[in-house]
């Protein structure tokens, strides 16, 4: 009798938990899902959440590219929000009298492109080749520029175009034009912050660098962003020796 009653109950419960099971199906609830396959579920989405994330990732600066460029713009610029894109094709014809050829850089509020392979790093901030430094200092330039609406470049008129530009005594930062200003800065970083240590437009107008050069070249970048007072001081006050071109660089 008590064997009855036992298969009974579990009859009645098996009923009562298929009938539950109906009416959750009817009403458009989904049936429940078991370990193995709650668990591959699980990880199907981490795997998709993770290679979401890379992607958003993957164009993101270096942290260490950051610091470099905090140290020369400030916090005028939304670093982590910045997208670094490397093009493995050449860049468009330049436009630019001073840099024929292809073009290296491009940027916009928050998107530098470095077009060409030979320009391409994982770290421009311990970046050995000048080509490759200069061209990451070029692109964060162009998205302080943007950022700033232009509001300290000259864009009236011809003489500003192109990349050579001269300094004096009477000039400031916003006496230039965007390509002037990009080259200019492209100049400091190599000049004072690179172990290279050798500018790469102005000894187009100069011949070479000189410690006339180095004063006013510093004197106006330095006055534009004053995050970097003294780092042309530091540099000139080395011995010569030491801080002169390499023969024949």
């Amino acid at each position: 009798m008590k064997r009855k009653t036992l298969i009974t109950g579990a009859l009645l419960g098996a009923v009562s938990l298929s009938a539950i099971f109906g009416i959750a199906s009817m009403r458009g609830g989904a049936p429940p899902v078991g370990p193995d396959q709650e668990t591959r579920i699980s990880h199907v989405g981490e795997s998709e959440i993770t290679k979401q994330r890379l992607d958003q990732n993957e164009n993101r600066l270096h942290m260490m590219d950051i610091g470099l460029a905090r140290m020369i713009f400030g916090n005028g610029l939304d670093y982590p929000g910045i997208q670094i894109h490397k093009h493995a094709e050449a860049g468009a014809a330049s436009t630019d009298p001073d840099a024929p050829g292809a073009v290296a850089v491009t940027a916009s509020a928050t998107e530098i492109h470095i077009w060409g392979s030979q320009y391409h790093s994982d770290k421009y901030n311990a970046e050995k080749d000048p080509a490759k430094f200069g061209a990451f200092i070029q692109g964060v330039t162009g998205l302080w520029q943007q950022a700033t609406g232009l509001a300290h470049t000259r864009t009236d008129g011809d003489q500003y175009a192109g990349s050579r530009y001269a300094v004096g005594p009477e000039f400031v930062f916003s006496d230039y034009g965007a390509e002037q200003q990009r080259a200019m800065m492209e100049d400091y970083a190599l000049r004072f912050l690179h172990s290279s240590h050798t500018s790469k437009w102005l000894p187009q107008s100069y011949g070479q660098d000189s410690a006339q050069t180095d004063a006013q070249l510093g004197r106006i970048v330095e006055a534009q962003f004053p995050q970097l007072a003294g780092k042309s001081q530091k540099f000139m006050s080395q011995p010569t020796t030491s801080r002169a071109p390499a023969p024949g660089s």
